[in-house]
C-alpha cells in the first residue's frame, strides 16, 4: 500500500512539474552609460552563462537574474542579441539612449591571414577588425583543391574584437593556400538624450 500511494503521489509531482511553463529570459533595460552598455534582466536559467552577442559576459544569479557592462558593439543599429546558453534562445534587444554611428566600412588588409595547407589537411582561418569594430562579412581566395566548408563572424571573448573567419579542407594531392579578409564597420556608440539641444 505504501509504494503504491508513492508511486501515485511522485505522479502527481511530476505532472505539475511538466505543466509548467518554460522559462523565457527578460531583459529589463539596456542602455548605454558612460561609454559602456549596460543590460539587466532575469528569468534566466540560475548560475548559467550569459551571451550578449554570442560572447560569454556574465552569469545568472541563483534567481535568474543577471547584470553585466560591455565595449562589445551590437552588429545592428543599436539592437543587440541577448542570450541565456542553457535555454538556447537569444532575444534581441533595443539600447536606449543610444546614438550608432558606422563612420567608416574598411577592409582588414593589416590582418588578412595566410594559411598554406597540406594534403589531407583542414585549417581555420582568421581575419581581425580593429578594436570596437565589427566585422560586417568577409571575402577569402583559394588556390589548389582547397575548399571552404564554413564562412562567418568571430568575437574574441577576452577583447570582444570581433572578426571574420573560415574553414577549409584540402582533399588533392598538393599543398593548397587560402587567406581570408574581414570587411570591418568602424562604429562609435555614444549616449544620446532627446532633452539635449544640438543633438
Amino acid at each position: 500500500m505504501k509504494t503504491l500511494l508513492f508511486f501515485v503521489a511522485g505522479s502527481v509531482c511530476l505532472a505539475v512539474l511538466s505543466s509548467s511553463p518554460a522559462l523565457a529570459i527578460t531583459v529589463q533595460d539596456a542602455q548605454i552609460i558612460k561609454g559602456m552598455i549596460v543590460v539587466k534582466g532575469k528569468d534566466a536559467v540560475p548560475y548559467q552563462d550569459i551571451e550578449w552577442q554570442g560572447v560569454i559576459v556574465t552569469q545568472a544569479g541563483p534567481y535568474g537574474r543577471f547584470k553585466f557592462k560591455t565595449i562589445i558593439p551590437p552588429q545592428h543599429d543599436c539592437v543587440g542579441i541577448v542570450g541565456d546558453v542553457i535555454l538556447g534562445e537569444g532575444i534581441e534587444v533595443v539600447i536606449k539612449n543610444c546614438r550608432m554611428k558606422v563612420r567608416s566600412i574598411y577592409d582588414a588588409y593589416r590582418n588578412m591571414d595566410r594559411k598554406r595547407m597540406l594534403p589531407g589537411e583542414y585549417a581555420s582561418v582568421v581575419s581581425m577588425c580593429s578594436p570596437g569594430d565589427f566585422a560586417i562579412t568577409g571575402s577569402w581566395q583559394v588556390s589548389g583543391d582547397a575548399r571552404v566548408t564554413q564562412s562567418g563572424p568571430l568575437i574574441d571573448g577576452e577583447s570582444g574584437v570581433q572578426g571574420w573567419t573560415i574553414s577549409a579542407y584540402n582533399p588533392g594531392n598538393t599543398d593548397a593556400v587560402v587567406h581570408v579578409m574581414a570587411r570591418c564597420a568602424d562604429v562609435q556608440l555614444s549616449e544620446f538624450h532627446k532633452d539635449r539641444k544640438n543633438e
